[in-house]
């Protein structure tokens, strides 16, 4: 099992290019990208919504920020991950050794 592992984590370090790696990095700097947007737009998207003015003392509460950013961050994220579930194959080769491996145990 653990030679398995080792075998996915040397192969999946050899495979991946540096397109790749620039592409994943992305996928972690989106979210965390526009939870920043939401944050600092915040004010300006309550005020929208509540039909406030907004001047240059408005602040909102620190809760109503934070909600606008967890959206920020969590619509970006989810999309991501429903975007790459099935980018993996290399998972899937896992399972399957895993499962010879169990099966060669039981005979």
């Amino acid at each position: 099992m653990k030679d398995v592992i080792k075998d996915f984590i040397i192969e999946k370090d050899l495979r991946r290019t540096w397109k790749q790696k620039i592409g994943h990095t992305l996928c972690l700097f989106i979210p965390i990208a526009s939870a920043f947007a939401g944050f600092f737009l915040s004010p300006a998207i309550i005020a929208f919504l509540t039909g406030s003015k907004l001047e240059d003392g408005y602040n909102p509460s620190e809760a109503s920020k934070f909600a606008i950013t967890l959206i920020f961050f969590a619509i970006p994220a989810i999309i991501i991950f429903l975007l790459s579930r099935g980018a993996n194959p290399i998972m899937k080769i896992i399972v399957k050794d895993e499962k010879k491996a169990a099966l060669s145990d039981s005979l």
